[in-house]
């Protein structure tokens, strides 16, 4: 992720909102992982507030016409 981390679910948005390319598939790919899900359990964040950054991950990349993946933590197919 980047330096200065977003903090809330609202800057999650807004940080994903601005991805794109190569630099948006290799954060969506180590956001769809237990060691991401795990820093942001550790950090206080609730089940739902991971699914909608997860999902926000997943609409970006459908947006842009990425390729979702399949494997990871979650199906972004699914989400997206």
């Amino acid at each position: 992720m980047s330096t200065t981390e977003p903090k809330t679910v609202p800057e999650w948005r807004a940080y994903v909102g601005k991805l794109d390319g190569e630099e948006l598939r290799k954060q969506a790919l180590a956001a769809n992982s237990t060691q991401f899900v795990q820093m942001l359990q550790d950090e206080g964040y609730e089940a739902g507030d991971i699914h909608e950054i997860l999902v926000s991950f997943a609409k970006r990349m459908a947006a842009v016409g990425q390729r979702l993946p399949t494997d990871g933590y979650l199906d972004f197919t699914r989400l997206a």
